[in-house]
């Protein structure tokens, strides 16, 4: 996770320290006017000024709390931030799995929400119009995603399901899945703790 925050812009990265700071320690977001001008500090929420890039980045680096990050309201406003300006900035196919991998591990917040089912729709339905990766990082992401559509409540009517998922995109995370499970079962790190199970279960018998 700390690879996310890294890659913050420094704007990015002071907006949300001062976000996640306790009320009355919160600074204030000062926009200046022009030399001059006697203008006066206006406060700006800082998720507002947060590029698409940073905020898939936060939403993924808090998804991927365990136990589930509780600040509920911080991580719908930095994914409905997402989800509102994605289509209108710059934004590529990893902003957007990272967030749908977000939206799928925060379901609660999102599935039966009124205000953001049609956000979350057009989210889907953009990934999986993209050209399929070959990036196996990206393909094991989204076969999570796949299941979740596939094997969960999304809400009736919501238009989130399994047919959101293109076959293409299916059989390549799928593949991406066997391939590594494979790996997986071939590396003698496997083979060791299988053998130490196995070791384990026959001194307790």
């Amino acid at each position: 996770m700390g690879d996310y925050f890294a890659q913050l812009s420094p704007t990015s990265s002071l907006l949300l320290s001062d976000f996640l700071a306790p009320g009355e320690n919160r600074r204030p977001f000062l926009c200046p006017g022009s030399p001059g001008e006697d203008s006066q500090p206006l406060l700006i929420a800082p998720q507002e000024k947060i590029p698409v890039a940073d905020l898939s980045r936060l939403s993924f680096s808090l998804a991927m709390l365990q136990p589930e990050y509780d600040d509920h309201e911080l991580v719908t406003k930095l994914v409905g931030q997402f989800l509102q300006k994605h289509r209108s900035n710059t934004c590529y196919l990893i902003h957007l799995v990272d967030v749908a991998w977000s939206v799928c591990r925060y379901k609660h917040l999102f599935a039966n929400h009124p205000e953001y089912q049609p956000l979350v729709l057009d989210l889907f339905k953009r990934l999986y119009s993209l050209p399929v990766t070959r990036n196996r990082i990206l393909l094991a992401k989204v076969f999570e995603i796949n299941n979740s559509l596939e094997n969960e409540n999304w809400g009736k009517g919501s238009g989130i399901d399994g047919k959101l998922v293109e076959k293409q995109w299916r059989a390549s995370c799928e593949e991406a899945d066997q391939l590594t499970q494979t790996k997986t079962e071939n590396s003698r790190l496997h083979a060791e703790l299988l053998l130490k199970i196995e070791q384990t279960m026959k001194m307790r018998k």
